[in-house]
């Protein structure tokens, strides 16, 4: 009989397997058990390795030494705090190495920060919720039909840190995700009833897929913040304001990123 008792919030069929192969477990000796992990973890490499090509980026052959490096007490033991400001002793090395991979994937990626310690991507998807979302925030994500990812909808992160999950819409010709469609509603789902200020406030409407999709320098964010204050000033007609919102968008008219400024 298995130590473990069934769960009614677990689906049948996966309950039903969990509970098939904890009760072999069960009825196992030590040495059986021994026997059976050692053929599993051989079983499990030649699956991914060996008989099958994975197109799943997660599950890619990991690169030996690293594989071996994690293995060797690093992925094992406890790290905790900021590189020079530990919680345990003998960290010494540990501290060091996470400082060289952090600035790696600073330079693979071209990003000005890096947090290399997270356990797992749903773990990493779950502080990005935590820190840009509040309980109740409306995200867009691609949907299970693109291959949209568990921790962007009810069952994952996004559900559990109680978002509100919208799907993408899909383009019609292809696997991926309709930009123009995806704008249109981006814009609809943050659309307010009311307008800020009296008038038409259209030439303000900036609209988050641009910004996202070309990067913004700090003097770009200095002339918006100034379009803002004047867009807001109960004497300023909306009217005026709007040819020269129009002028700073030119500066996106291409496909950049963030880390390319200056």
């Amino acid at each position: 009989m298995p130590a473990l008792e069934r769960r009614t919030w677990v689906p049948a069929h996966a309950e039903s397997r969990v509970h098939t192969v904890a009760e072999s477990a069960a009825n196992a000796s030590p040495g059986e058990l021994l026997a059976e992990l050692d053929r599993l973890v051989g079983e499990n490499r030649r699956i991914h390795d060996v008989d099958s090509i994975n197109l799943n980026p997660a599950t890619n052959v990991m690169n030996p030494r690293a594989e071996a490096m994690l293995s060797a007490h690093l992925g094992s033991r406890p790290s905790l705090g900021y590189p020079g400001d530990k919680y345990e002793m003998g960290l010494e090395a540990i501290e060091q190495i996470e400082v060289i991979a952090a600035e790696l994937v600073a330079k693979v990626f071209g990003a000005r920060y890096a947090e290399i310690r997270v356990p797992s991507g749903a773990i990493a998807n779950l502080y990005a919720f935590v820190a840009t979302c509040e309980p109740g925030d409306v995200i867009i994500a691609p949907p299970a039909t693109i291959g949209g990812h568990v921790t962007h909808h009810a069952p994952g992160a996004a559900g559990l840190y109680r978002l509100e999950i919208v799907d993408a819409p899909v383009a019609a010709d292809g696997y991926t995700v309709d930009v123009d469609a995806l704008r249109t509603l981006a814009r609809l789902r943050h659309r307010t009833a009311d307008p800020p200020v009296h008038g038409d406030v259209n030439g303000l409407r900036l609209g988050t897929p641009e910004l996202v999709r070309r990067g913004m320098s700090a003097c770009d964010m200095a002339d918006l913040a100034g379009l803002i204050v004047e867009g807001l000033d109960p004497d300023v007609e909306p009217e005026t304001v709007a040819p020269r919102v129009a002028h700073w968008r030119t500066r996106f008219t291409g496909v950049h990123y963030t880390a390319d400024q200056p």
